[in-house]
């Protein structure tokens, strides 16, 4: 046998059939010649360590216009040794060759894991998320390939978009975790070293004198019959009930008990929810008009068996005329809480009446309880320094 060289690999002629050479200088590297007059560098061993009965295993190791003589015997030196230690390269690259990639993994997410298990709102986000903003980047990679550098690589792209991008983040955590799990890759999740964002919070609260605008932008819109009655309605029970947007447009007359003032809502962000409807909020749903046959309390004027859904178009023009710039629909929510906080209620209850399963969340609201101690603190202050500077006999008076 020759020892292989570049200019040896050249001089072989094509023959009827193919044909291999072998090294002499080490035992299971070789190079194919073709019929066409191709020439591909190629290791033999027998795997599970070697031995007799052990199967052989012929890999090619690439094209012989693509690579060095030199080069092609040190990956065929490597790939002896790990047959020594026990591998299997050829297996191995035949696994690699099946394996999923990420793409054809997230379809088996989607349809395993987020719609069985998943709100059918989270799927769809999921769904959205993965076609919009991460398959075009990583879609085509095998998933066992992609590394921490690319997912890296992934959410510095999206730094002028903080919170989409830790959705993402989180939703690309989760993808990796069930792969892991379903021993499609081996671990370590390949998202975990990637740090999230820092969010700043959007903490927007309605003052007293933006509501009385928004109250007034209402009932002229409800007057002139300018926007749906369904909007105008729907703006006035999230206010009043601190409720989410979602839980609003699809309430129905059968979750409502009037004689206990309540909504049961089977199913909400959170489970199961029960809402507390006080008097401003059954006197909305008092004045809303009943369709026969129809259970939604807010119906879509188009089909009566589908709930409203234009109130996005309507808040935005209804925000615009009482001058509210940057309020969203969600921060009436927000504004519920903070007025319960400032009038003194404790974070529990405001949790309680939000629907809130972990105190954890309620606590963005912490920071507003310092506002009514504040203005008992100041009060008692400014009684102290008045009795400091009373004439001799005077009573001490708290300010009102």
């Amino acid at each position: 046998m020759p020892t292989l060289t570049d200019t040896l690999v050249r001089s072989l002629e094509p023959r009827d059939s193919g044909y291999i050479v072998w090294d002499d200088r080490l035992t299971g590297f070789g190079v194919r010649v073709m019929p066409s007059g191709s020439r591909s560098f190629l290791v033999r061993y027998r795997a599970g360590g070697g031995g007799r009965r052990a199967p052989d295993r012929k890999m090619s190791l690439g094209s012989c216009s693509r690579m060095a003589t030199s080069q092609a015997r040190e990956i065929a030196r490597r790939a002896l040794a790990d047959v020594v230690r026990g591998a299997d390269p050829a297996a191995e690259r035949q696994r690699h060759r099946r394996a999923p990639t990420f793409g054809e993994f997230a379809k088996r997410y989607l349809v395993e894991h987020a719609h069985p298990r998943k709100k059918a709102r989270s799927a769809l986000e999921d769904k959205r998320q993965l076609e919009r903003l991460i398959l075009p980047t990583l879609g085509q990679f095998k998933l066992a390939d992609i590394r921490t550098s690319h997912v890296a690589r992934l959410l510095a792209g999206m730094s002028d978009r903080p919170i989409a991008a830790n959705r993402v983040r989180a939703l690309l955590h989760t993808v990796f975790g069930r792969a892991i799990a379903w021993n499609e890759m081996a671990g370590p999740n390949p998202v975990t070293p990637v740090d999230r964002y820092p969010e700043r919070r959007r903490e927007r609260f309605l003052s007293a004198e933006e509501l009385r605008r928004l109250s007034h932008t209402l009932a002229a819109a409800e007057q002139d019959a300018a926007e749906p009655w369904q909007a105008i309605a729907a703006i006035r029970l999230l206010i009043f009930t601190g409720c989410r947007r979602s839980e609003i447009l699809t309430l129905k007359w059968s979750y409502i008990d009037q004689s206990r003032a309540i909504a049961w809502l089977p199913d909400s962000k959170t489970g199961a929810k029960t809402v507390h409807l006080f008097a401003p909020a059954l006197a909305v749903l008092s004045a809303v008009p009943r369709r026969d046959k129809c259970d939604w309390v807010l119906p879509s004027d188009r089909r009566t068996d589908q709930p409203f859904d234009g109130i996005g178009r309507v808040w935005k023009r209804t925000a615009a005329a009482a001058g509210l710039w940057g309020v969203r629909l969600h921060d009436l929510r927000h504004t519920f809480a903070s007025h319960g906080v400032a009038l003194g209620f404790g974070l529990p209850l405001i949790g309680a009446l939000l629907g809130h399963t972990q105190a954890s969340t309620t606590q963005r609201y912490a920071h507003l309880a310092d506002d009514p101690i504040r203005a008992a603190g100041a009060r008692i202050a400014s009684a102290l320094s008045g009795a400091m500077t009373a004439p001799t006999g005077s009573t001490l008076k708290i300010a009102s």
